[in-house]
């Protein structure tokens, strides 16, 4: 039975593939579950300085792969609705930019230029829509895991810096603040925001001031009418072509 079960489960881990492979389309030179070479260097680095160190191993660790043994819910055809729900939408559009850029880039300059806070998002949330089930095991558990393993292992008094993939990084950070009574960074704000306190009003003002003058003065030694009521140059330097042209008429 245990052999049957075995089978059973590999054709399922199969099926899962194909699926998130024709949702997402990552190519197979793209390896997610693999640790990376950021992992690599904080382990050396904390090797040189003799420091306390504890690898928790890859994503697919045993705990996980029991999860996924034991998770029978993972329906393929809720992928298939899903596609089809969300086509037309806007949610359908940012899904084939996001295809292009896995298709476009490497892993290592995808990760370094495309990979960041937004995307990582991005992908949560739809793989919450496309596989709840499978997110719930790679990312909410694992989010708590590490949690919990970083808090039991602290010490009064004593820094920690803990390496972690970039998708756990919010959910950790959430359950930090939700023990501590704080507000995680994506909730807080430290200061009002002024829209326009950076903005130079004067030096604007001169501008507009200095190439109305400029303008009248050129009309009337030409006698005619401004072929265009755009500055020469304005505050911020645009270009001047025709999609400027309305700005101070």
């Amino acid at each position: 039975m245990s052999h049957f079960r075995g089978a059973v489960f590999r054709a399922r881990m199969f099926i899962l593939k194909l699926a998130l492979n024709f949702a997402y389309r990552p190519g197979s030179h793209f390896k997610f579950y693999y640790p990376g070479l950021e992992i690599k260097y904080a382990c050396e680095e904390a090797e040189k300085l003799g420091a306390e160190l504890h690898f928790l191993g890859p994503e697919l660790n045993n705990i996980t792969w029991r999860r996924l043994y034991h998770e029978h819910r993972l329906n393929m055809g809720n992928v298939f609705y899903k596609l089809y729900e969300f086509g037309g939408t806007r949610w359908e559009g940012e899904h084939y930019q996001q295809i292009q850029k896995l298709q476009l880039t490497t892993p290592s300059s995808y990760v370094e230029s495309c990979c960041d806070t937004y995307n990582i998002n991005w992908y949560i949330q739809s793989l919450d829509i496309m596989f709840p089930y499978l997110k719930r095991i790679l990312i909410d558990k694992r989010d708590m895991a590490l949690y919990k393993y970083i808090t039991r292992n602290a010490k009064e008094g004593q820094k920690i810096v803990a390496v972690v993939n970039q998708w756990h990084m919010e959910g950790i950070e959430h359950l930090w603040a939700h023990e501590y009574g704080m507000l995680p960074r994506s909730q807080s704000i430290t200061e009002e925001i002024d829209p326009i306190g950076d903005m130079p009003l004067k030096e604007g003002l001169f501008d507009m001031l200095y190439n109305a003058f400029q303008r009248e003065l050129k009309n009337a030694h030409s006698n005619t009418t401004p072929a265009s009521y755009s500055n020469m140059m304005n505050t911020y330097h645009r270009e001047q072509n025709w999609q400027y042209e309305h700005r101070n008429m």
